[in-house]
């Protein structure tokens, strides 16, 4: 088992290596609905016949979001067994898993002396159980506690703060990660001492734009940056990981349009995040391929149990390679000169910098990025109520626009 820290400047320490966490929340295949969650399937295909959790880590994937949000003590050994699974999955692929602990890491006061009560011995039973997985990175805590929406729900600090000490009493060596929605209520510092990892969670598209994030409809992109700099300067200095959407329940209800973000949309949306001081970024939604009665995506996708068609044109979607000169290197490019390795050096940079600059960017795909692709065609485009064009990885529906709260 690997210690997992933060390190300087926010930065995760997987066993002393620095990363910077690319996760999926959930992954392909893993269904949280059911009171024990189904082991990953033996193979794991994706459409294309590859094994999807080689997929995702071979594009750069670090981590799977896995747990659940109700735990029981009478179904906890059959819980524990099928997070192991999950954990196994993942680490035989070189990927972490963050386990949510739901609804469990909000404890009551115990007076001194007394002994822990149902919610705290399910919770140091949950914790002591996996806390030496090699697949295990961190725990998740309780889910938007200060949620605008909880209403007379909210959850306060001081039960999370208990059952963060006791988290970190029985697992000294993973982090607990807390995610606020965009919309709260009362002084989010207060939750300090909740986490050791902070993270946000940020939907912008939807019909109408803007939903999940503000009263006003607004197309303004940077709202991601804006909504991430809020949060991390409520963590202080603990490192703040942003959540972007493929889908969330504002755009899945019966009555929602559905929209997904664009390759440019999604691309502008996690430099934007980087820049304004995100250590992790999170993609929430590839797991709603169906919404009751209602596909989200096409039915290959529904049955492989994961958006694949999302990955393809969205988050997986690279540039193609350029032109190859006779010797075998990109045309423009020279690897035997000083200058040639200096102007390589600089392309990452640049490329950065072209996407970073520009802080505000509309829903329009092309606008504020700076940039156009080279890579494949785009999914064909279809016009919105606003008269930008969306390009569409799923089935649309010409339903009313959509209101909701966070997923």
């Amino acid at each position: 088992m690997s210690a997992v820290t933060v390190g300087t400047g926010g930065v995760l320490e997987i066993g002393g290596r620095r990363s910077f966490p690319i996760m999926f929340s959930d992954g392909p295949y893993y269904d949280e609905t059911q009171p024990v969650p189904p082991p990953p399937p033996r193979p794991a295909p994706t459409p294309a016949g590859d094994d999807a959790f080689a997929e995702l880590a071979g594009s750069g994937g670090t981590l799977l979001r896995t747990g659940m949000q109700t735990w029981a003590a009478a179904a906890s050994a059959m819980q524990i067994a099928a997070q192991a699974a999950w954990l196994d999955a993942a680490a035989a692929h070189g990927l972490g898993c963050v386990v949510w602990l739901g609804d469990l890491p909000n404890l009551p006061a115990r007076a001194a002396g007394a002994p822990p009560g149902p919610q705290e011995q399910l919770l140091r039973t949950v914790v002591g159980a996996l806390r030496g997985h090699p697949g295990l990175v961190a725990w998740k805590g309780i889910d938007e506690p200060a949620n605008l929406y909880r209403g007379d729900a909210r959850v306060a600090p001081a039960g999370m703060q208990r059952a963060h000490d006791v988290i970190r009493e029985v697992d000294p060596d993973h982090p607990v990660l807390v995610t606020h929605a965009p919309r709260n209520v009362g002084d989010l510092t207060a939750y300090r001492p909740t986490y050791d990892i902070c993270g946000v969670d940020v939907y912008p598209i939807a019909y109408p734009p803007g939903l999940h994030v503000g009263d006003t409809p607004t197309d303004d992109l940077g709202v991601v940056a804006d909504i991430t700099r809020t949060i991390a300067a409520a963590a202080g200095p603990k490192p703040t990981w942003t959540t972007l959407q493929i889908a969330w329940s504002g755009i899945v209800k019966p009555d929602a349009t559905l929209r997904f973000p664009s390759f440019a949309q999604q691309r502008f949306m996690a430099y934007d995040a980087i820049v304004a001081g995100a250590r992790g970024l999170v993609f929430f939604g590839g797991h709603l391929t169906k919404a009751g009665d209602r596909p989200l995506t096409r039915q290959v996708d529904i049955a492989h149990g994961w958006n694949w068609t999302f990955w393809d044109t969205v988050l997986r979607r690279r540039p193609a390679a350029a032109p190859r000169s006779p010797t075998g290197s990109p045309r423009g490019t020279s690897t035997s000169t000083r200058s040639g390795r200096r102007r390589a050096s600089r392309a990452p940079r640049r490329a950065v910098e072209r996407v970073a600059k520009p802080h505000r960017s509309s829903m329009s795909p092309t606008i504020g990025c700076g940039w156009r692709s080279t890579g494949p065609a785009r999914p064909r485009a279809s016009p919105t109520s606003s008269g930008t064009r969306q390009a569409s990885p799923g089935p649309r529906s010409a339903t009313s626009p959509a209101s909701g709260r966070a997923s």
